[in-house]
């Protein structure tokens, strides 16, 4: 409700109530690049695995069905080295076993960009999100990426096909199913 005073002190009505308004933005979900190579899982060592994947984007623009204004907090983005059309989100990346058991999992806060309806939300102007995971070599395993924005809710998940249990070898190799 809202209600106006001028200088004499005199005050009008309140006014009718309103309908709340929500101020949030959606949760950040995986971007078409995720698609087209911008998730990789790379064994870098005898039970170390290496994840790189593209930020994720917010669905904010016209296309997007929500009665939200689009309130952006850049301020933090952009101290960070971000552009204005993105803003940081926590990025959860958790190694399952076959039988869905969280073998490990780590936190990244990156930036997710912003789809504001214009084609330009695909972030790749921010570079890669990278985090290095263990994962035990003797059985199969997926890799998972999922982010928020600070203690918001979760977007969707963004899984690697299996990786099968690892042989004994040396040397470096990128999953082909997952690159």
């Amino acid at each position: 409700q809202l209600r106006l005073g001028n200088a004499l002190g005199r005050w009008s009505e309140w006014s009718p109530a309103t309908a709340p308004l929500r101020l949030e933005l959606p949760a950040p979900t995986p971007g078409r690049r995720q698609e087209e190579g911008g998730f990789r899982v790379s064994v870098v060592g005898a039970s170390q695995a290496k994840l790189m994947w593209r930020p994720f984007s917010i669905p904010c623009g016209m296309n997007h069905k929500s009665d939200a204004p689009l309130l952006l907090d850049t301020a933090a983005a952009v101290a960070a080295g971000a552009a204005p059309a993105a803003v940081l989100a926590d990025y959860e990346v958790v190694v399952r076993s076959a039988d869905s058991a969280v073998l490990a999992s780590a936190h990244r806060e990156a930036v997710a960009s912003l789809d504001l309806g214009n084609g330009d939300a695909e972030g790749s102007q921010y570079g890669w999100i990278e985090a290095e995971l263990p994962f035990e070599p003797s059985c199969s395993c997926t890799f998972e990426v999922r982010a928020r924005l600070r203690r918001g809710a979760w977007g969707p998940c963004l899984k690697s096909p299996a990786l099968p249990p690892q042989a004994s070898r040396s040397g470096r190799r990128t999953n082909p199913a997952a690159s």
